[in-house]
């Protein structure tokens, strides 16, 4: 059957009479047009107007049809509308009208067949005796304005839309005696959405096995044959209610996090023993309890007295998380601590004893690793690791005796160093429990180039011995030399 879609256009059927005029049915409304598939007597298809109730806006409708000839303004035209009864297969009268107009209107009207005869009976000004059958399809397409809830759990949401939907409409050749029955089988197609991204086609009712984890909006629209369009949201957020309950309590769980100026890259965060780290919780919105499980390999556990231990009901860390120990060497496949999140959505069901709530979880293994301690060591093997040019006092980069950029020792808790001049008279010495290289008072780590004696050092040759203790035990030297210079 080919199918003819318009939208809020009149509707126009043709029907040619004896002296060379046309007549015509218009629809005051939105529809939508078929075509019979029997063929009328002048062998033409008939028109089927499908009409879809209620509007929009949940409405009533009331479609009215006009029945009128054009080019003859002038002729006083009596019309007789007929409906078609199905069980007797006959049109029976329903208004006449013969008030002497050119026009008719019925604004009652259900489905079925019409028929409208038109008569004037005057032969000077052209006579007119004709009449046309159209089928009236009024469609009951209604979509509610809420989806329904079917089942909302912390593995599951169910949805389903709920439609009233006539789907068969049959018509017949009402000039055929033995009434031969037609059919026109609509049909609905589903198409489910969320953010714009399909769910499920084809379906009333669509399961989805992540539940959401923040306010979403659910959509459905369902399409008809002819292309008819009705949607319906459904508004999942943390007002929603079902059955007294909180729809929304499905959780997600995750965080990062952050030490000193150094973040979480992906799944790893890289310190220097010993270093605090603070952990950012970056759960869903749903989140309402909170437990952080910070532990190691059990290995760890064993060798380095390190307990499993845990912060509970915590949104954010009020304090950093203090990591020391360093990895086995070899354990290459546990090389880090393991961090744990476990997240809580809202209560939605309460005994005397308990509230049940969702639950996710996250554990990012060797989320924290130490790195291993290390010391920049000046020898034959490696020339360049402290600066080999030092010149203090200048207003320059170089007024501090430093490690190299990036160079600087990891994961210490114990250094000294010692420079000697040329003749092995040590001109300055520095020692800390804590690894670093900062002396009290001043603004930048490193040696500024005053001996200890309160003088400035002299331009020359200058060694260094530089000692360290990792926070695995590990031993570290360093030696070597470099010049002292002044710009002029």
């Amino acid at each position: 059957m080919k199918l003819l879609i318009e939208k809020t256009i009149i509707l126009i059927v043709f029907v040619t009479l004896s002296i060379g005029v046309f007549s015509q049915i218009t629809i005051n409304d939105d529809h939508q047009v078929d075509s019979t598939e029997y063929l009328n007597e002048y062998l033409q298809k008939d028109a089927i107007y499908i009409f879809y109730y209620p509007d929009d806006y949940g409405n009533p409708i009331n479609p009215k049809l006009e029945a009128k000839i054009n080019s003859m303004p002038d002729s006083l035209l009596n019309f007789t509308w007929k409906y078609f009864n199905e069980s007797t297969f006959a049109f029976d009268s329903i208004i006449k009208n013969f008030s002497g107009v050119n026009s008719s209107i019925i604004d009652t009207v259900n489905s079925g067949g019409y028929r409208v005869e038109i008569t004037n009976g005057e032969i000077t000004k052209g006579k007119v005796d004709t009449s046309f059958t159209i089928w009236f399809n009024k469609q009951l397409l209604r979509l509610k304005d809420e989806v329904e809830l079917v089942e909302s759990t912390c593995e599951d949401l169910k949805l389903e839309a709920i439609v009233e939907f006539k789907d068969t409409f049959t018509y017949y050749n009402p000039d055929i005696l033995d009434n031969e029955a037609y059919y026109i089988v609509n049909r609905l197609d589903y198409l489910w959405t969320l953010n714009e991204d399909t769910l499920l086609q084809n379906k009333r009712e669509v399961t989805i096995t992540k539940p959401p984890t923040e306010a979403s909006r659910y959509w459905v629209e369902i399409k008809d044959i002819y292309n008819v369009t009705k949607r319906a949201p459904f508004d999942i957020d943390e007002e929603s209610v079902e059955n007294n309950q909180k729809v929304l309590r499905a959780v997600k769980a995750d965080f990062s996090a952050e030490s000193l100026s150094n973040k979480a890259e992906g799944d790893t965060i890289r310190i220097e023993a010993p270093r605090g780290v603070m952990f950012l919780n970056e759960s869903s919105e749903t989140g309402e309890l909170f437990n952080w499980y910070f532990h190691n390999n059990i290995k760890w556990t064993k060798d380095y007295g390190e307990k499993y231990f845990q912060t509970s009901d915590l949104d954010e860390l009020n304090d950093s998380v203090y990591y020391e120990n360093l990895p086995f060497v070899e354990d290459v496949d546990t090389i880090g601590y393991n961090v744990t999140l476990k997240a809580y959505g809202p209560v939605y069901y309460s005994t005397a004893n308990e509230d049940f709530r969702c639950m996710d979880s996250i554990t990012k293994s060797s989320f924290v690793i130490v790195e291993s301690s290390y010391l920049p060591e000046n020898n034959r093997d490696n020339l360049l690791e402290m600066p080999n040019v030092f010149t203090p006092f200048d207003g320059g980069e170089n007024d501090y005796y430093y490690f190299q950029k990036d160079k600087k020792p990891i994961s210490i808790k114990y250094f000294s160093i010692k420079i000697y001049n040329r003749w092995g008279n040590k001109i300055y010495q520095y020692e800390d429990e804590d690894g670093s290289w900062h002396e009290d008072g001043k603004s930048e780590s490193g040696w500024d180039g005053m001996t200890r004696f309160g003088g400035k050092v002299k331009p020359g040759v200058y060694y260094y011995y530089a000692k360290a203790i990792g926070w695995d035990d590990e031993p570290f030297d360093s030696y070597g030399f470099f010049h002292v210079f002044y710009k002029k």
